[in-house]
């Protein structure tokens, strides 16, 4: 197995076990959808579009008594040498896709939408370790900007152990095969979302969801600043917009 840590008790870009990897948050960037986000985490950088809640197309989604929630995932054709072949209907995609769907019906307040239908697309433009919790996360902010009803705002992180200590948000080198890689995503103390690449050591697992619940409380106070931020921008413009012209 790789340590992923050094004996000075630095990873190989220059962090420490529990720090995250700088980013870039930025909603509202599609006009035609309902709500959208765009997140960069390192060098993984992930575009989502949120359309609905709408009238579902086929009969067998309009439920009752909840939302139909419906995600597509899709790597883009530009993106780096060894992902570009992983395009829309592969098989990690179609798993990202599915963990993402049964998550966000347990975000979502899909009881607020009935006989309806929101579906969720996602577009990796560059994948370099941690695809999953990154989208989870953008989906989250694009939910928000499309003022969808949520239970909370969840947050999620990859995680991976060395000898020394946990790390979390794994870049493309760290997400090595043999090394074990759990991705969880939480809101509060409730596990939403949880993935296991790889067996890890029983005495281990407690220590890694420790550390996750740390850095999903941390990265839940990003997004919500994030929010914060795009919701004062957008009211100062629509003052400036509605404001009474000056009396000469």
């Amino acid at each position: 197995m790789q340590d992923l840590i050094d004996e000075m008790g630095f990873r190989r870009d220059g962090r420490k076990g529990e720090q995250v990897r700088n980013g870039v948050f930025r909603l509202n960037c599609f006009s035609n959808a309902d709500g959208s986000a765009y997140l960069e985490q390192g060098k993984t950088k992930v575009l989502c579009a949120v359309y609905g809640p709408r009238e579902p197309r086929q009969r067998n989604r309009q439920l009752e008594d909840r939302c139909f929630v419906n995600c597509q995932f899709s790597q883009a054709l530009f993106a780096p040498a060894s992902q570009a072949r992983r395009q829309r209907g592969d098989r990690k995609g179609h798993e990202h896709q599915r963990l993402i769907e049964k998550a966000m019906e347990n975000v979502i307040t899909t009881t607020s939408y009935p006989h309806s239908q929101i579906d969720i697309f996602f577009e990796v433009l560059s994948s370099d370790g941690s695809v999953l919790s990154t989208c989870f996360n953008t989906a989250i902010l694009a939910l928000a900007d499309a003022g969808i009803a949520m239970k909370g705002l969840p947050a999620a992180v990859s995680l991976g152990i060395s000898e020394y200590e946990p790390c979390v948000d794994l870049c493309g080198r760290e997400e090595n095969p043999q090394n074990p890689v759990i991705t969880i995503a939480m809101m509060g103390k409730d596990v939403i979302m949880i993935h296991l690449q790889n067996y890890v050591l029983q005495d281990r697992v407690a220590k890694m969801l420790d550390a996750g619940e740390e850095a999903c409380a941390r990265m839940s106070g990003i997004m919500e600043a994030a929010i914060m931020k795009h919701l004062k921008l957008s009211f100062n413009k629509m003052e400036k917009r509605f404001a009474a012209p000056a009396v000469v």
